[in-house]
């Protein structure tokens, strides 16, 4: 059977989902990217991680351990499993009795734990490795990944805190030792300091199996898969903008070191900011204190941006954090953007004002709808009229006070009949 019940896809990417209810407090939902575009992978994960979150979503909902524990071992699986996928394509290395080409066997193994342990175990391997170095990195993950390897880490790390128990996070920084300590026992450095330093009871700043914390990466990762789903570009450069900003402002570009009281503190300085900022390519290289020196400057009327603009800030910050916690990122569990929210003073009606009648007749004597030059110079005056996007947008929006993006994403088969009433039909994309 080739379906699964959490298995689905944002733009080409397959991913994981899934719900559950802790009793009355509310919805548990963990999306997981699976991080592959081959549908028979994805299957395969899929199955996997949705035998695993039996037991997961049983400890969530009697509160034994958090949604973000679960998230994190989930991710763990995925990870694991996708580098079995890979090694079922693996190369066996055979030896020779050629001192020259043992040589040369040896010189691929030393480059493959250099790679593995500049870049992670499931890094990408770049177009200049040989395929010697490539089959010898496959070697390696498949040992790293293996039973009796996790065992021979354990003991290790036994040896070296006293400890009995090894949590998952200690396991990764054992791991990280170990593969720090191959390396330089094949680049000819002593390894004795990689492999019997103590392991830190603080987490890592970065796992080198996970992607890029920084707001920027993470941007960039998100608007791909924006991009193929038919989002603007003007959107995802705000993204971009949002990113810029939040590290100008407060010295953060790490997600995963983001904690809620640097949000309030975000927001307090979005207050009092100067309304024109960012109208000005000179804004982009500002710094902070010169920002806020600038505010200082301007009457109180000219400083500070609008509740929309502070909310929706605040949204592109919460929607960064879930696609990067989806991606295995270790996100502060108490880090809500949405929770600080402004809410509005004014209802959206009143915000701008209508256009009056003769304002819209003054609109609509433009040659678009009086008779245009050509269709490429249609606000210029001529004898023809053009009855394209440009003309009816307008028009449809005065009408029925459809947003822009709606109207322009009518077809004509988006115009049906209702108890015998013509309307259009605008649904969410």
């Amino acid at each position: 059977m080739n379906t699964q019940p959490h298995l689905s896809k944002r733009g080409d990417v397959y991913q994981w989902r899934r719900k559950t209810r802790r009793f009355s407090t509310g919805n548990i939902d963990i999306k997981l990217s699976l991080g592959t575009t081959d549908r028979q992978h994805a299957l395969i994960l899929a199955r996997k991680v949705s035998a695993e979150s039996d037991m997961v979503m049983e400890q969530i909902v009697g509160s034994r351990i958090t949604p973000e524990h679960g998230r994190a071992f989930l991710s763990e699986v995925i990870r694991k499993e996708r580098a079995k996928i890979v090694q079922l394509g693996m190369f066996s290395r055979v030896d020779s009795l050629d001192p020259d080409d043992d040589a040369r066997h040896d010189a691929a193994m030393a480059e493959a734990w250099q790679r593995i342990s500049s870049h992670g175990i499931n890094h990408n391997v770049s177009e200049e490795a040989s395929d010697l170095v490539r089959d010898n990195i496959n070697l390696i993950r498949s040992d790293l990944s293996s039973h009796p390897r996790k065992q021979a880490l354990q003991r290790l790390f036994q040896e070296q805190t006293g400890q009995d128990q090894l949590s998952a996070l200690e396991y990764m920084q054992v791991m990280d030792l170990f593969v720090s300590g191959k390396a330089k026992a094949w680049a000819e450095d002593d390894p004795k300091e990689a492999l019997t330093a103590k392991v830190s009871p603080n987490p890592p700043s970065s796992d080198p199996a996970l992607p890029s914390s920084t707001l920027r990466a993470i941007v960039e990762r998100m608007n791909a898969i924006k991009r193929t789903e038919g989002i603007e570009e003007k959107t995802l450069r705000q993204y971009f903008s949002f990113a810029a900003l939040f590290t100008m402002l407060t010295g953060q570009d790490d997600i995963t070191q983001i904690r809620q009281p640097d949000v309030k503190a975000f927001r307090a300085d979005l207050a009092q900011m100067p309304k024109s900022w960012g109208k000005s390519p000179k804004d982009q290289a500002s710094t902070r204190d010169e920002v806020m020196a600038k505010a200082a400057s301007l009457p109180p009327d000219k400083v500070g941006l609008s509740v929309g603009t502070i909310n929706r800030h605040l949204d592109h910050l919460n929607q960064i954090a879930d696609w990067a916690r989806d991606e295995g990122l270790p996100i502060d569990p108490n880090l809500k953007p949405t929770k600080l929210r402004r809410k509005e003073t004014v209802r959206a009606r009143d915000k701008r004002d209508a256009f009056t009648v003769d304002q819209l007749r003054e609109v609509f004597k433009n040659p678009v709808w009086t008779g245009s030059r050509s269709e490429h110079h249609q606000t210029q005056s001529g004898k023809e009229v053009f009855k394209n996007g440009i003309y009816w947008c307008p028009l449809i929006g005065a009408y029925t006070g459809a947003r822009r993006e709606e109207i322009a994403g009518l077809s004509p088969f988006d115009i049906v009949e209702s108890d015998g009433v013509v309307c259009l039909s605008i649904e969410d994309s």
